[in-house]
């Protein structure tokens, strides 16, 4: 009887992912669909989210308004 096993190794940030959403995993990492579309999005919220996170972190005699 023969018994074909091969070991499969997955990187910490991909193990993140599966657990944050496996049927996104699926489709990322088994059926190899870009989803890369939709993480612009993301990207720049997290940019905005962070720029305004900063400047309302500054003393507020430190904020420059220029409106």
């Amino acid at each position: 009887m023969s018994s074909d096993t091969f070991v499969v190794s997955i990187a910490d940030y991909q193990l993140e992912e599966y657990l944050r959403c496996p049927h996104k995993y699926y489709n990322k990492y088994i059926l190899r669909k870009n989803t890369d579309h939709q993480n612009w999005k993301q990207l720049v919220q997290y940019a905005v989210n962070h720029a305004i996170h900063e400047y309302y972190s500054l003393p507020a005699e430190s904020r420059i308004d220029k409106g």
